[in-house]
């Protein structure tokens, strides 16, 4: 076939000069038999180039028109979206010539959606790129069906891309920007639907005679023996029926055209406002206005400064910190800004612990603050996290991140730095705060409008945290200490009480026990009691849980605890069992206790009380409940 025509017009192509003449007389022939004629005013003959429909053929091969160039290069901004479908459309027309065409115009085709209308930076930035992508097109080569296809194809994580090839020249682009669920896809996925679109964009080329794919996805060459094990892989295998094609592996470095289609950065990413710190400018205008200040800047620029003085962009310097006057006007703004956001409270809790050298010792009952080094980071973590989330507990895991950031950029008593400088060698960097309309990119605003609110809630709580771990870190640090043979009352916690009566109103039970004598002192801060007989605690305790015994009266509570349950005995016995449970793959049975009304009965580990109370039957004390059956207790 040597001739085609489109509505009025017809064309013929020919290699040589005489085949040409004869594929004019033929068409002529034809025309005539058909009672069709032709102007000859209209009629070009023997062209080696040639306009039609937009573009320009030659022997070089396929171009864009450059009067429709020159229309694109004029078109003013769209105001409307009807004007901005017109400029796509006619650009859109070309698309096959500009590499990575859909990724540019994205911020663009974005803007047709109903309400999306809004010309933004991102926006003008594409339309220009568009123009000067027209300005810089290839010339496409034609393409020859008897010579070998080659496509090229490639994935990244925001597009694919690819290009069809005759012997190293382009015959046509193609890119696909990622959207929705596809970005999630595998790297796997995206390079073989990368593969689908290519084969399907350029059906017509490709189907009916055999062609080459390169990717640089090694795996893809096994395709036709893979297992399928997800649903894409099983609809776009199907697609590839009716072709007749062999890939082949290409290194991601050589595959240059391909990678660059499909890697080419989202300009909706690309286009991002960085916030300028303004709040220095009124820091160089008091350096420019203190004469104070004039003199030491002379003696940094002469070199004549004593100490770690430096004078930069405006600014001075003091051990690399900003330097200023006592009574500047910028320290509460400064404060405020910089301080008041991440501070921890007035009082460290604790000195750090060794930083050097490990040492294997025993901790005393019910006191953790012997391991105090991880006590202590704990104990800040949960307090950030306490300041951050106390409006709603459950989305503690979510504010994590920002805890870590506060604890890594709050000086540590011990290493007098941060964990931070520590880490990078330099001091971690200013939270400057955020001025709503600074950015043009919709991502970046929210994302630091949720700061900003993270930090005002911070505010709000750590005031009241500060107020409270104050409190509790004042009324601790209480040095004391006991001779053997002194009386002290022994405090413990509702909780802890139930190891030694078995439970009662945990609200209203005693806070101290005794008074009791010290037998002996085990370190520097623990000291053995002399507990009343039967007693089933450990006998050493941290001086914290002791209070000395000061006066003659010392009816407090001499027994643990002193209960009547209607025996001489310090725990009550079990009278009943009114229900068994399995919890945590533990037996718990709940326990009605002699001397004490069934509304105070409590679930017990089985193993525990049989141990507890080997002497007693448990299998006759079960009840039946109901209809229903009661088996026997193991």
């Amino acid at each position: 076939m040597f001739s085609d025509s489109n509505l009025d017009r017809a064309q013929s192509a020919s290699s040589t000069w005489e085949q040409h003449l004869e594929h004019i007389k033929i068409a002529l022939s034809i025309l005539g038999a058909n009672k069709l004629f032709v102007k000859e005013e209209k009629c070009a003959f023997g062209q080696e180039e040639l306009k039609y429909l937009g573009h320009v053929i030659s022997s070089k091969g396929v171009a864009v028109d450059p009067e429709k160039i020159d229309t694109m290069l004029e078109w003013p901004k769209p105001t409307t979206v009807k004007a901005l479908r017109g400029f796509l459309g006619l650009t859109g027309y070309y698309r096959k010539f500009i590499q990575d065409y859909g990724k540019i115009a994205r911020p663009l085709t974005e803007m047709l959606k109903k309400g999306s209308f809004k010309w933004s930076l991102q926006a003008e930035e594409s339309f220009e790129r568009l123009k000067e992508a027209m300005t810089k097109a290839p010339v496409l080569a034609l393409p020859d069906f008897n010579k070998l296809f080659i496509v090229e194809c490639d994935a990244s994580g925001s597009g694919i891309g690819g290009v069809l090839m005759q012997e190293k020249r382009p015959v046509a682009f193609f890119s696909h920007a990622l959207q929705g669920k596809t970005l999630f896809l595998s790297t796997y996925e995206k390079e073989m639907m990368a593969l689908v679109f290519a084969v399907q964009k350029w059906r017509p080329y490709l189907l009916g005679r055999k062609f080459v794919v390169r990717t640089d996805q090694r795996s893809l060459r096994h395709l036709w023996e893979q297992k399928i094990t997800t649903t894409a892989q099983e609809k776009w295998l199907v697609k590839f029926m009716g072709y007749d094609f062999t890939i082949e592996y290409k290194k991601g470095k050589e595959n240059l055209v391909a990678d660059a289609l499909s890697r080419r950065n989202a300009s909706g990413v690309a286009a991002i406002s960085t916030p300028v710190p303004n709040w220095l400018d009124p820091i160089k205008d008091e350096v420019q206005s203190n004469q104070t200040m004039q003199e030491l800047v002379d003696k940094c620029e002469q070199g004549e400064a004593v100490g770690p003085w430096e004078f930069k962009d405006g600014i001075l310097y003091f051990k690399n910190k900003i330097y200023l006057m006592s009574y500047s006007s910028r320290l509460p703004v400064i404060v405020e800004e910089m301080h008041s956001s991440t501070h921890e409270g007035y009082h460290k809790t604790l000195q750090r612990a060794r930083l050097q050298g490990t040492s294997f010792n025993f901790s005393s009952s019910y006191h953790p603050q012997t391991d105090g080094q991880i006590e202590v980071v704990n104990r800040t973590v949960e307090m950030y996290l306490r300041c951050f989330t106390s409006h709603n507990q459950k989305e503690w895991v979510r504010w994590i991140p920002w805890a870590a950031y506060c604890y890594n950029t709050s000086i540590h008593a011990s290493t007098k730095k941060t964990p931070y400088e520590i880490v990078y060698g330099k001091p971690p960097p200013n939270l400057l705060s955020y001025v709503p309309g600074t950015t043009q990119v919709e991502a970046v605003d929210q994302e630091l409008r949720s700061r900003e609110q993270v930090l005002k809630d911070l505010r709000e709580h750590l005031l009241v945290a500060q107020e409270r771990m104050k409190k509790f870190y004042d009324a601790k640090r209480i040095d004391k200490s006991f001779e053997v043979g002194d009386f002290v009352y022994l405090k413990l916690q509702p909780y802890r009480q139930m190891s030694l009566s078995l439970r009662r109103n945990l609200k209203l039970s005693p806070r101290f026990f005794g008074p009791y004598e010290i037998l002996q002192r085990v370190g520097q801060v623990a000291y053995k009691l002399k507990l009343p007989e039967g007693s089933r605690i450990h006998p050493i305790f941290h001086v914290s849980l002791l209070k000395k015994k000061v006066g003659t009266n010392v009816a407090v509570q001499d027994s643990l605890p002193a209960l009547s349950y209607g025996e001489d005995t310090l725990f009550p016995m079990p009278q009943a069992i009114l229900g068994q449970r399995k919890r945590k793959n533990q037996e718990e049975v709940l326990v009605h206790w002699k001397g004490l009304s069934p509304a105070d009965a409590t679930w017990e580990n089985l193993k525990e009380l049989q141990l507890r109370f080997p002497d007693v039957n448990l299998e006759d004390k079960v009840f039946s409940m109901g209809e229903g059956m009661s088996r026997a207790l193991s």
